[in-house]
């Protein structure tokens, strides 16, 4: 998971508004329809998809000119980067209709969080939806705890809490019979992520200008099946109370075996994880070489995210938490702990 920076945030609005004219532009007052009807323009689009009756609208030299000086999106669509998953089609939209933010897994952190509140709040498309599909490669990943390599374990472990999910509400399910499960709980908690820090799109959600939708797209028929809004969203939406941070550095024993190692990863992410109170979890390990200065011979971290101190104090005696301490107390030799009010 990535770390929210808000200088570089603002320098990623400065740099587009120069390399794209359509963001220094884009108007305020949005696309003119309403959520629902943005939500029938889609439903719409979609059945004349997989009817094979399309008719592949604003593609011409006359929305070109329309467009260009501005923008003015309908929608605002999160989905996967799978390449047989592409939105334009899939909702029979042309040139300047959806304001799409892809990425594997159609996971919901820092940079698509951004995104998706420049479509909905800059732009004011009335509607967000969050696009899973059937066998994606990203959960089913993630379900078979397969070996990935570079930047896709960051990528993908905000996919862990979904697993665990449907484990919980579906025990008997395992295999292949679980993805699809995970696929519909992962749709689930990309809203969630996203309503748990993006103070602008609760807010729009509250006044009534903003419908955020889940929804599966079928790979084999092209029909989007429409899961509706999160069946916890009057909750989810309500103003935040002030955060807690719980930060923890572990010192590896030298002693330790690389398995060791990839199992306290693996234990942070599904044993921590699924704590009741955890909101989100972040687990890393160390960049750079060791200086004198700066101590980083400390080999795991993680950052344990909370709604409010109360939550942090039912986590330091909770089961998995007290089942992690014990299956890793031979993988560190020491601990540093630091905790953080924030408002999110």
């Amino acid at each position: 998971m990535k770390h929210s920076i808000h200088t570089s945030f603002l320098l990623f609005f400065v740099i587009g508004g120069l390399l794209a004219g359509s963001f220094v532009y884009a108007s305020d007052e949005g696309p003119g329809i309403s959520p629902e009807e943005s939500l029938k323009k889609l439903q719409e689009g979609n059945h004349r998809f997989s009817s094979f009756g399309m008719e592949f609208p604003h593609l011409n030299q006359e929305r070109l000119q329309e467009i260009h000086s501005g923008q003015h999106p309908f929608a605002t669509i999160l989905t996967c980067s799978d390449s047989r998953v592409t939105p334009e089609f899939i909702f029979d939209a042309g040139l300047g209709d959806l304001f799409i933010i892809r990425v594997a897994g159609n996971v919901c952190d820092t940079d698509e969080i951004g995104s998706i509140e420049y479509g909905v709040d800059h732009l004011r498309t009335p509607v967000l939806v969050v696009l899973g599909h059937t066998r994606c490669g990203a959960v089913t990943a993630v379900v078979e705890d397969a070996e990935v390599h570079g930047s896709i374990p960051e990528l993908v472990d905000n996919i862990v809490p979904a697993v665990e999910k449907a484990k919980q509400d579906h025990p008997h399910a395992e295999g292949q019979d679980l993805i699809p499960l995970v696929i519909q709980e992962n749709v689930w908690q990309s809203i969630r992520d996203l309503f748990a820090r993006s103070a602008a799109t609760r807010e729009r959600v509250q006044c009534g200008d903003l419908m955020v939708v889940g929804a599966i797209y079928d790979l084999s028929t092209g029909k989007v099946e429409w899961l509706g809004r999160h069946p916890q969203e009057e909750e989810l939406v309500q103003p935040s109370k002030p955060g807690f941070i719980h930060t923890v550095y572990f010192w590896i024993n030298p002693d330790a075996t690389p398995d060791q190692v990839k199992q306290l990863i693996a234990d942070c992410k599904t044993l921590l994880g699924a704590v009741e109170t955890v909101r989100k979890i972040e687990v890393g390990t160390p960049a750079g070489t060791q200086r004198e200065v700066v101590d980083n011979s400390w080999g795991v971290s993680i950052t344990v995210y909370f709604d409010d101190k109360e939550g942090q104090d039912f986590y330091q005696t909770a089961e998995k938490h007290l089942e992690f301490i014990e299956r890793n107390k031979n993988t560190w030799s020491r601990v540093q702990v630091y905790d953080t009010i924030i408002n999110h």
